[in-house]
C-alpha cells in the first residue's frame, strides 16, 4: 500500500482515518513511511525534521504603549500558532501508536522528541545488531560456478548498502576483499585471487574486481559451451562412422552356399568345417590343398595327374 492509499485525510484528523497499522516494535520501519506522508498532508513534517522550530515566547504581557504592544502580539500568535501545531503533530503520532509504544515517549514535550525518541528505540538499537550479522554474512557469503556473477556481486553490493543503513560507514576494500574471498577454493580460482591480492592496497577496488569477476566467468563459460561442442561433434562423428560400418556388414541367407563345404546358410569365412580343419594339428594346409583340389573342375582323375 502506498502512502498516500494508506491514509484518507480530512480536516479532522481523527484516529479512525488512518489506514495503516498503529506503530509496534516490529513494523517501525513501514509505519514511519505512512506517518511522515501523514504529517506531510497536514503540512506538520517541517516541525518534525526541525526546519521550522519553535519560536521564542514573548515574555510578559501586552505592553501598554500601541505600537509595541502590536510587535508583541504578533510574535504571541506566531507562537501559540506554532504549539496548535506541534499538539496537532503529537496527537497525530500518538494515536497511531499502540500502548507498548507510547511508554517510550511520556516525557516527550514536543513532536519532535516523540519522533526522535521512537527512531532511536525502534531503528538505532536494532541496527547496532544487524551490523553484526550484515558484516559477518559480507565476508562469508560464497561463489557457486553455477549462479550468474552478476547476481553474486549485486548481493555483496546490497549488503553494502544495508551495512550504510545502520549509519556505519564501510570501507570499498572492505567490499573487494569480500568479493575475492567470496570466490571457490579451486586451483583455477586461486590464481585469480593471488593476481588481485598482488595489488597494492589502493588499486584493489570494488570496480577493478568486479569486471574482472564477471570477464573471468564469461571466459569460463565460452570455454565450456567449446568444448562440449567439440565432445558433442566427435560423439556424433564416433557414432556416423558405426552406422557406416553396420551398414556394410550383412548376414547369410538360408540359400547361400559355402565355398569351403557347399554347404547352404553360411558363407566360408564362418564355416564350422573350415574352422575344425584348421584346428586339426599339422593337417590344416593339407585339407585345405585337398579341398581346393577336389573343387577345381577338368582336372584328371589319376592320382598321379595322368590321363
Amino acid at each position: 500500500m502506498s502512502p498516500a492509499d494508506a491514509l484518507e485525510m480530512s480536516s479532522t484528523g481523527t484516529s479512525s482515518e488512518l489506514r495503516f497499522a498503529k506503530l509496534n516494535s516490529e513494523n517501525y520501519r513501514e509505519w514511519a513511511i505512512n506517518m511522515k506522508a501523514t504529517l506531510k498532508l497536514k503540512m506538520l513534517w517541517r516541525i518534525i525534521d526541525g526546519s521550522e522550530l519553535e519560536p521564542a515566547k514573548p515574555k510578559g504581557t501586552s505592553p501598554s504603549d500601541p505600537t509595541t504592544a502590536k510587535a508583541w502580539k504578533a510574535m504571541q500568535k506566531e507562537y501559540m500558532d506554532w504549539l496548535l501545531r506541534d499538539d496537532t503533530a503529537q496527537g497525530t503520532m500518538l494515536i497511531a501508536a499502540d500502548k507498548s509504544a507510547q511508554t517510550h515517549i511520556v516525557d516527550c514535550k514536543n513532536a519532535k522528541e516523540m519522533w526522535d525518541t521512537w527512531k532511536k528505540v525502534y531503528v538505532t538499537h536494532q541496527q547496532r545488531i544487524d551490523i553484526h550479522y550484515h558484516s559477518e554474512e559480507l565476508y562469508t557469503l560464497k561463489y557457486v560456478d553455477s549462479m550468474p556473477m552478476a547476481n553474486h556481486i549485486a548481493r555483496i553490493l546490497r549488503l553494502k548498502q544495508a551495512i550504510r543503513d545502520t549509519g556505519k560507514e564501510i570501507k570499498d576494500l572492505h567490499i573487494a576483499r569480500a568479493l575475492v574471498l567470496s570466490l571457490p577454493k579451486t586451483p583455477s580460482w586461486d590464481v585469480i585471487k593471488i593476481q588481485l591480492f598482488s595489488l597494492e592496497q589502493e588499486k584493489l577496488t570494488s570496480e577493478l574486481v568486479t569486471p574482472t569477476l564477471q570477464a573471468e566467468v564469461n571466459r569460463r563459460t565460452r570455454k565450456n559451451s567449446s568444448n562440449k561442442a567439440a565432445l558433442l561433434a566427435q560423439k556424433q562423428q564416433k557414432k556416423g562412422r558405426g552406422k557406416g560400418k553396420g551398414k556394410g556388414l550383412s548376414k547369410p541367407k538360408a540359400d547361400d552356399k559355402c565355398r569351403y563345404c557347399r554347404a547352404k546358410g553360411h558363407w566360408a569365412k564362418t564355416c564350422p568345417r573350415r574352422q575344425e580343419d584348421k584346428k586339426k594339428d599339422g593337417q590344416g594346409s593339407a585339407n585345405l590343398a585337398v579341398r581346393g583340389y577336389i573343387d577345381m573342375p577338368n582336372l584328371p582323375c589319376n592320382r598321379h595327374g595322368y590321363g
